[in-house]
């Protein structure tokens, strides 16, 4: 009689604190196949097909603040936010909502955790309201790793 050895799927957590204070955890998680837009270098304006531009100051790093700029956002939008994950990944997301600092502008700071597994590919879930209906509008984004 043969005995197959079980094999339980060995998952490595490790905890996070970010200077929000929050605790996180990077995990491995299920694969989401959901459409992503694309923005290899958001230090440049990278405009969406939802035809709003996203910005940022500087390449995204962990730790710290990055200013966030979308413009060409529609006038009849109320509310914008961000939700930034790491795909694959078993993670709470960071958000942050955005102020609206001028006509079809909105801006805010958004300070990514360290992913200890080295990782720096996040997806940034923008978060726009009108009325009662959100659009979720999900880009994929590539962090510095320094």
């Amino acid at each position: 009689m043969k005995h197959r050895a079980a094999r339980a799927e060995a998952r490595s957590y490790v905890l996070v604190f970010s200077t929000a204070g929050v605790l996180l955890a990077c995990t491995p998680g299920e694969r989401d196949s959901a459409k992503v837009e694309v923005c290899r270098d958001p230090t440049t304006v990278c405009v969406l097909s939802n035809g709003m531009s996203l910005h940022t100051d500087h390449r995204p790093r962990p730790l710290t603040p990055t200013e966030v700029k979308l413009r060409d956002v529609s006038v009849s939008v109320t509310a914008v936010g961000i939700e930034a994950s790491m795909a694959g990944m078993e993670m709470p997301p960071v958000t942050v909502a955005l102020r609206n600092t001028g006509p079809s502008e909105w801006s805010g700071r958004l300070i990514l955790p360290v992913c200890m597994q080295g990782r720096s590919d996040w997806q940034w879930t923008l978060i726009t309201r009108v009325g009662s209906g959100t659009q979720r509008t999900r880009v994929a984004i590539e962090a510095s790793a320094s």
